[in-house]
C-alpha cells in the first residue's frame, strides 16, 4: 500500500492535498528558510527546487532514523516564493518587513514560484520525482488601500498576502498561471502524486478557490449596474484562458440592453483566443428571446469551454434549462460558486419569483 507524507505544516497545503489523496500524514521538516543570502542566489527555479529537496530529505531522514520506514512511503515537500526586482521575497518577519515587501509589490508584477519535491526510501527510482517547480506571474494594483490589513494578517504568508483571502480578487488585477501554485501546491504536482497512486489518472476537479476568486470579481462588476437594470438582475461577467489571465469583462449596464455575458464577449479584441476558455456570471445564462437573444447561443457559438455559475435563474423561462443547453453543446458547467453571497447580491431579483 502507497503512503503518503506531506513535508509541510501549512494548512494550505493540506487543504489542497486533500483534493487528491483522501488519506496522508503530515511531518514538518522545521528548516529555517533563510532568504537573507537572496542576493548570492538570485535563480528562484534552483532556490525553490533546492529547498523543497532539503525538506523531503530531513523528513526522510528522520523516519529512517525513527521508524521502519517502507519502500512504498512518498514525502512531499514544497517552497514558495516571490521574486520581485531580482530579488527572492520570503516570508515577512514581522510588521515593519510586511510594509516593506508590500512597496516593493505595489502596481508592479511579480513572480510566484513554488518548487516541489517528491521522494521515498527508493529515492533513485526514475518514477520518483527529485524535483520541479512551477510559475505564476501575478499583477497588483494599489496595495495602499489595503496595506493595513495586509500588515495585519502578513504572518507565515510568502509576500506578505494570500491569494486565497477573500479580498486578494481585490488587490490582484490579474493572474498568468496556476492559481494554486500561488496558493503554496500547484497542479504539476498533484499531477505527480496523482501518478505514483493511481497511475495517469485526470485530475478531480481542482479549482474552486480559483473559481471563488474570480466570481468575487464578478459580483463587484455585476454591482455596477445596480439602479439602472431592475427588474433584471444583477449580472457581471468575466472570460479567462487557460492560463487564467483575463481576457475580457462586462456587466448588464441597463435594462433593455445587452446582457453581462454579451458585453464580455464582445470586450475580447481576438476571438480565437475564446476557444476553451472559461467564463464566469453570477447568474445562469438566459436562454430565451426577450428584448434581447439567449445568452447561450453566444456562448456556444464563441467556442467557450466551461462557464462557471453562482445561483440558478428562477425565473421559469430559465430555471436551469440555460444550463442544459449549455451542457448539451458540450459545455462544461460549474453551479454553486459562493451561492449565498450571488442570492445576497441579487435579493431584490430572486423576491420576485418567490
Amino acid at each position: 500500500m502507497k503512503n503518503f507524507i506531506l513535508a509541510s505544516s501549512s494548512p494550505r497545503r493540506k487543504e489542497i492535498l486533500k483534493l487528491v489523496l483522501d488519506d496522508f500524514r503530515i511531518i514538518s521538516p522545521n528548516i529555517q528558510e533563510d532568504y537573507e543570502y537572496e542576493e548570492n542566489f538570485t535563480d528562484p527555479v534552483d532556490f525553490v527546487k533546492n529547498l523543497a529537496i532539503k525538506k523531503a530529505q530531513k523528513v526522510k531522514n528522520f523516519l529512517l532514523e525513527n521508524e521502519n520506514l517502507d519502500d512504498e512511503t512518498y514525502i512531499i515537500a514544497c517552497d514558495t516564493i516571490i521574486f520581485a526586482n531580482n530579488k527572492i521575497i520570503g516570508k515577512p518577519k514581522n510588521e515593519l518587513d510586511a510594509n516593506r515587501i508590500l512597496e516593493l509589490l505595489s502596481n508592479k508584477e511579480h513572480q510566484v514560484y513554488t518548487g516541489f519535491s517528491i521522494i521515498s526510501k527508493l529515492s533513485k527510482n526514475k518514477k520518483i520525482l527529485n524535483a520541479d517547480y512551477s510559475l505564476t506571474k501575478i499583477f497588483m494594483t494599489d496595495l495602499n488601500i489595503y496595506k493595513e490589513y495586509l500588515i495585519k494578517n502578513h504572518s507565515d504568508k510568502a509576500g506578505s498576502y494570500a491569494i486565497q483571502d477573500k479580498i486578494a480578487y481585490k488587490f490582484i488585477k490579474n493572474i498568468s498561471g496556476s492559481f494554486l501554485n500561488v496558493v503554496g501546491l500547484p497542479e504539476k504536482c498533484l499531477k505527480y502524486i496523482l501518478n505514483i497512486k493511481n497511475g495517469k489518472k485526470p485530475l478531480p476537479y481542482i479549482n474552486q478557490m480559483r473559481d471563488e476568486f474570480f466570481m468575487r470579481k464578478v459580483f463587484d462588476l455585476a454591482i455596477l449596474g445596480e439602479e439602472k437594470v431592475f427588474p433584471n438582475p444583477l449580472v457581471g461577467a468575466i472570460i479567462i484562458d487557460e492560463n487564467n489571465n483575463i481576457l475580457g469583462q462586462g456587466y448588464h449596464k441597463k435594462f433593455g440592453e445587452n446582457h453581462a455575458e454579451v458585453n464580455a464577449i464582445n470586450s475580447v479584441k481576438n476571438k480565437n483566443d475564446l476557444k476553451n476558455a472559461t467564463l464566469f456570471v453570477n447568474l445562469e445564462p438566459c436562454c430565451h428571446y426577450g428584448k434581447t437573444p439567449p445568452c447561450t447561443n453566444l456562448i456556444i457559438k464563441s467556442n467557450i469551454k466551461n462557464v462557471v455559475i453562482s445561483n440558478i435563474d428562477k425565473n421559469e423561462k430559465v430555471a436551469g434549462k440555460g444550463i442544459k443547453i449549455l451542457e448539451k453543446n458540450g459545455i462544461n458547467v460549474k453551479v454553486g460558486i459562493l451561492e449565498n453571497l450571488g442570492k445576497t447580491l441579487n435579493k431584490k431579483f430572486f423576491d420576485l419569483f418567490k
